[in-house]
């Protein structure tokens, strides 16, 4: 009787420990898609969605390399849906550039926050994009 006892609680051991690394792989997929789903394109919009909504938003590109690693990433910032608000009083310039010659360097989005009428800069803040 006693070894059935042992092997009885072996068995329901093994089978909580089975069921502790399904529960983990499971929640180490998921957060995993969740970063990959999260696109350097949305990372600028979620930056730019903790602001007031901007008179008019203007991209300007100064990477030259048209193979560059980031040619999608530019492309979908290009293409962001940001809202905007007419009557606003500043808006957003947004400088993307990176070190051509290093391979490992990041793309720099600089936002720069100016007034509408003076185009004093009013804020700026740089992303760095890997």
């Amino acid at each position: 009787m006693k070894i059935a006892d042992f092997f009885r609680t072996m068995c329901v051991v093994l089978i909580g420990i089975a069921i502790g690394l399904i529960s983990y792989k499971k929640l180490k997929h998921q957060t995993e898609q969740k970063n990959i789903i999260e696109t350097n394109a949305l990372a600028v919009k979620k930056f730019l969605l903790k602001y007031k909504k901007p008179a008019r938003v203007e991209v300007q590109n100064f990477v030259k390399d048209e193979k560059t690693r980031f040619k999608k990433d530019i492309q979908d910032i290009k293409q962001l849906k940001i809202f905007l608000d007419p009557n606003s009083n500043f808006y957003v310039e947004m400088q993307l550039f990176t070190d051509e010659n290093d391979p490992k360097a990041p793309l720099v989005v600089q936002c720069r926050f100016l007034d509408l009428k003076s185009k004093n800069l009013l804020q700026e803040q740089s992303i760095n994009l890997f």
